[in-house]
């Protein structure tokens, strides 16, 4: 198949049902989830210095998001150091890394897949949620196989809580929730089940407003499905031991086309769970888990002119893990901690089939196993108001390809107090990551292609440090410093049409190794009271790539390289039912390769004599000239600007609270470009997320 009609086929396949779902979206904000009565943080707690930030569902909640769910994975986009990738999507670039070098846990088991209809919402379900902790430095040993953040969700705690129910309902999503207790109390179920009427809602109006006028031969057909289930049983043996289990998936599918052409991609997610924490004495405690986790996502583009074909395209990941650690309190104020844990990993990185015609053409991989071994020890001193320190280390043994690597993870914090309100942070990390991620588009879903590290492409390591200064004067919590990060061994396609896998067999032919750096200034503050709360988060940074075989071995601003980034959020309660919440978010633009120039190559004898429609005039001139670029990312958009406003209805009874909520996202219809182009000396500009109401309800008894 010819390489331009496979890459026309695959953006059509991607970009289409994204801007799709955009132009159709009519988003909304989420209603306050009921939070368990145990979890009081709201906005900076004691750990919010700068490298650890704690929020619960409530503080989520008032992020005003693109779909409407409330979002615990969308609320860290508003936080310092943090860029975001396509707007209105779950790529998170934290610290000027890679999108995929964060860790997303939720009751500890890392999600490769966490995102909904294309990016635009999490798959974590937000009534299963409890407490979140997002670290971008200080992160403790018992973590790995990361080069950026931690993001760490907790379940809600049935046990607590009680008999409680939950249903809510939007344009996107309907959810349920349950949770139970059982055998007398000393256990507790939970149950929350999501799914979407999206693609129903979507086929109507294509039906509506676009196929109505068009003839059957041209008509379009939305179908898919797009839904998650969570389920929690957790309950006491006896005083001293304590159980856990865990089931979770989510499912995406979704095809668009008629009878000319088809695209469909699916990716989905499920994991099993099973801890165990047992109280060994009064000063020691163990706690020890075992998880199966399964990934998959799957691309296909179907046409049917000029003969029938096909190209399809598969990535998978797997993984089997076992770990223990032991928790000793030796005396008032120190801790320590010590574990280790075994992980097999089997990737099957895109094996992709061509079909033409009855002709097939595949190319199959087959899977790559990685088995690591990681022992961990921290040690935690803790004097208050004075000093809170940890130190920690992780060394790991990685068998890939019958050959060992031997690496390590590093942390240290220290938190040191002038005066009762007034202190310093200081960090160091050494984060390594055993696998690396070919990313795809940054939004967030599964397009990425996951390989593990093994001598071609060793793994991925940044150093880190960091300096600060945070302050607490009553309901006030600010913090200020400065970070530096080196990144080495990061892994990138030469050329951005190999995502696609059109020009080489495999992914390994074209990929290249290099390295970058990070430096930035952070500032927040956040006020609370009891009527009102706000946040503001303040970003100057600069983040670089550097590649032998791209930009010529030139060093270049990394394509999200925001210098300036500020989200600022507010919400005021009006009596006891009314609550208004509203937010501002600036960047500087994204970076993106433009042409500055063309000039005429030579044309061979009867160049000409072709079909004059407007693909081929295009393909025409791109084939006869050459454009000369100005470097890799060396055009910078313009800034981006959101504001977001909602209003929630709230009426709360002895044993039910009714919330309605009604929100506008990018009140201003701000067109923020994500890319312009050229076509015919006339300069285009792609934007993705208009204005967008919506309105959401939601009952818990």
């Amino acid at each position: 198949m010819d390489n331009r009609l496979i890459m026309k086929n695959w953006r059509s396949c991607i970009l289409v049902p994204l801007l799709l779902v955009c132009t159709l979206a009519t988003a909304q904000n989420s209603a306050p989830t009921q939070l368990d009565s145990a979890v009081v943080v709201a906005g900076h707690s004691g750990q919010n210095r700068g490298n650890v930030f704690v929020f619960s569902p409530i503080k989520a909640a008032k992020s005003i998001t693109a779909i409407g769910e409330p979002d615990v994975i969308r609320h860290i986009t508003s936080m310092p150091g943090v860029s975001q990738g396509v707007e209105g999507t779950l790529g998170l670039f934290v610290r000027g890394a890679n999108g995929g070098s964060n860790r997303i846990e939720f009751n500890g088991v890392p999600l490769s897949s966490y995102s909904h209809l294309l990016g635009l919402f999490s798959a974590v379900n937000p009534a299963t949620s409890g407490e979140s902790i997002f670290r971008s430095g200080g992160v403790g040993a018992d973590h790995g196989d990361f080069s950026s953040s931690v993001i760490e969700i907790a379940p809600r705690a049935g046990l607590r809580q009680g008999s409680v129910k939950q249903v809510s309902v939007s344009p996107y999503m309907i959810g349920g929730y349950l949770s139970k207790p059982i055998k007398d109390g000393t256990r507790a179920l939970q149950i929350g089940a999501r799914v979407s009427p999206f693609p129903l809602l979507g086929n109507f109006a294509l039906d509506k407003f676009v196929n109505d006028s068009k003839d059957d031969e041209f008509k379009q057909n939305l179908s898919g499905r797009v839904a998650d289930l969570t389920i929690l049983l957790d309950g006491f043996k006896s005083e001293k031991s304590k159980t856990d289990f865990m089931l979770y998936a989510s499912d995406d599918y979704f095809q668009w086309g008629g009878t000319i052409s088809k695209y469909s991609f699916r990716w989905w997610t499920w994991n099993a769970k099973a801890g165990w924490a047992y109280q060994l004495s009064d000063k020691t405690d163990i706690y020890s888990k075992a998880y199966y986790s399964r990934s998959c996502s799957w691309q296909k583009s179907d046409t049917f002119y000029d003969g029938a074909s096909t190209l399809y395209m598969e990535n998978s990941e797997s993984e089997l893990n076992v770990s223990s650690k032991a928790t000793v309190r030796l005396r008032d104020g120190f801790l320590v901690y010590g574990g280790a844990e075994l992980s097999y990993k089997r990737f099957r990185p895109a094996n992709s089939r061509i079909y033409n015609e009855g002709d097939e053409n595949s190319h199959y991989i087959s899977s790559l196993g990685r088995t690591a071994l990681s022992a961990f020890a921290s040690a935690e001193y803790t004097v208050p108001g004075v000093i809170e320190s940890s130190l920690g280390i992780r060394p790991t043994l990685a068998l890939c390809k019958r050959k060992i690597r031997a690496n390590f993870d590093f942390h240290a914090k220290a938190d040191v107090f002038f005066n009762r309100d007034l202190g310093a942070e200081a960090v160091v990390d050494r984060m390594v990551q055993y696998h690396h991620v070919l990313e795809g588009l940054p939004v967030g879903w599964s397009v990425d292609i996951r390989i593990p590290s093994y001598a071609d492409f060793p793994e991925e390591i940044t150093n880190q440090g960091y300096l600060g200064l945070f302050y607490k004067y009553r309901n006030i919590h600010t913090s200020f410093g400065g970070y530096y990060r080196r990144f080495n061994n990061l892994v990138s396609y030469i050329t951005s049409s190999n995502v696609f896998l059109v020009s080489t067999d495999s992914w390994d032919k074209e990929l290249c190794l290099g390295k970058g750096s990070s430096a930035g200034l952070e500032y927040s503050i956040t006020i609370s009271g009891k009527k009102y709360d706000a946040s503001l988060s303040y970003t100057l940074s600069r983040t670089d790539r550097e590649f032998p075989e791209i930009n010529g071995g030139r060093r270049f601003l990394f394509k999200y390289d925001r210098p300036h980034i500020l989200n600022i959020q507010g919400s005021y309660r009006l009596g006891r039912h009314h609550i208004f919440n509203a937010a501002l978010s600036y960047s500087s633009g994204n970076l993106v390769s433009l042409p500055e120039s063309a000039y005429p190559g030579v044309q061979p004898p009867f160049w000409n004599q072709r079909l004059h429609s407007e693909e081929s005039l295009t393909s025409l001139y791109l084939m006869k000239n050459r454009e000369e670029f100005n470097g890799k990312n060396g055009f910078r958009l313009k800034d981006y600007t959101r504001i977001d406003i909602s209003y929630t209805y709230e009426k709360k009874s002895a044993n039910k609270t009714n919330s309605l909520t009604v929100s506008v996202f990018n009140v201003l219809n701000q067109h923020n470009p994500i890319l312009i182009y050229n076509k015919r000396s006339v300069w285009t500009q792609v934007s993705i997320l208009p204005i967008m109401p919506s309105i959401r309800w939601s009952i818990e008894f």
